[in-house]
């Protein structure tokens, strides 16, 4: 996390809230920086909502507004990686992203096991 303060700080990130019954419950962040070739792209690096605020649609809310923030940034490609394990790729196949790779028990699960990493990809209409 030092490393995203750093990159909200620098404006190179946004970091985005979600409330529930008056607390934080969820973020997510995206990335801005990138390659020069490809400033239409952007990263969403994190996206996490608390067990006790789950199935509530905060997750929705947060990706909804971290697309926004793209569309806002110009930005008309959204990627991100995640682990094809729990919630997360159904959340964001939901939100109409799609599997654009997958390496191979690339990603460490909090218990000690590995699953795929997946890449997911979708592409967001500019504002006019």
């Amino acid at each position: 996390f030092q490393e995203l303060a750093r990159a909200v700080a620098e404006d190179g990130a946004r970091l985005i809230a979600g409330w529930a019954d008056g607390r934080l419950a969820g973020c997510a962040a995206l990335r801005r920086e990138g390659r020069e070739t490809e400033p239409h792209v952007a990263e969403l690096s994190r996206l996490m909502v608390a067990p006790w605020a789950r199935r509530r649609g905060l997750g929705m809310l947060l990706l909804a507004a971290a697309e926004q923030a793209a569309r806002d940034d110009g930005r008309s490609i959204i990627h991100l990686s995640t682990p094809d394990h729990g919630a997360a790729p159904a959340l964001f196949r939901c939100g109409g992203y799609i599997e654009a790779g997958r390496i191979p028990r690339a990603a460490g699960l909090p218990d000690g096991s590995l699953a795929d990493r997946l890449i997911l990809a979708k592409e967001i209409a500019p504002q006019p």
